[in-house]
């Protein structure tokens, strides 16, 4: 988006949201809400925050063609990466994220940010590599990898690995109950 043309649009978005709340529904009119709808949508879309990350996805690979060249190429080295060290991981989409699934349970879910990549191995996996996960922020059962760095596709790796371990014990844990 041009430096002065966004400006504007946001401006006219702004001085009609101001509008929008000064008036009541009925002085402001169906017409006005409208008028506010498209310039919030047109500014959420010149700034280049594509509307279809609200929409939900069928499959993994229409929610990586949702984003620019560069973060497709790296959501499909992580996706790769998971499908290795977990070849009988089923791809879906959960909380609307690309998710890899082992005995109908969620194994890993993944996803992109403006500044980094998602990973979410449950707090379990998180803890268990707590030392290599160190250097990057994260939550309870969340990690952030920047987005601007090498993926570490090797922890990555092992991550999973561990995840498909910590499924299985518990399967066969519920299995001789």
């Amino acid at each position: 988006m041009g430096g002065l043309r966004g400006v504007t649009r946001i401006i006219a978005f702004a001085k009609t949201a101001i509008l929008a709340r000064l008036l009541l529904p009925a002085q402001f009119g169906l017409f006005g809400i409208a008028g506010l709808m498209l310039e919030l949508l047109e500014v959420l879309t010149e700034t280049g925050i594509n509307i279809v990350l609200v929409q939900e996805k069928k499959d993994i690979d229409e929610y990586i063609n949702t984003f620019p060249i560069t973060v497709q190429k790296i959501l499909e080295k992580v996706r790769q990466t998971i499908k290795k060290a977990a070849p009988e991981g089923v791809e879906a989409i959960s909380y609307q994220m690309p998710t890899f699934k082992l005995e109908g349970r969620n194994l890993i879910h993944f996803a992109a940010w403006k500044k980094h990549i998602g990973f979410y191995a449950t707090p379990s996996g998180n803890v268990a590599f707590k030392k290599e996960l160190s250097k990057y922020k994260g939550a309870k059962g969340s990690v952030r990898f920047p987005i601007d760095k090498p993926m570490p596709l090797f922890l990555i790796e092992k991550i999973v690995k561990y995840r498909i371990k910590e499924i299985n014990t518990k399967d066969k844990s519920k299995r001789s109950v």
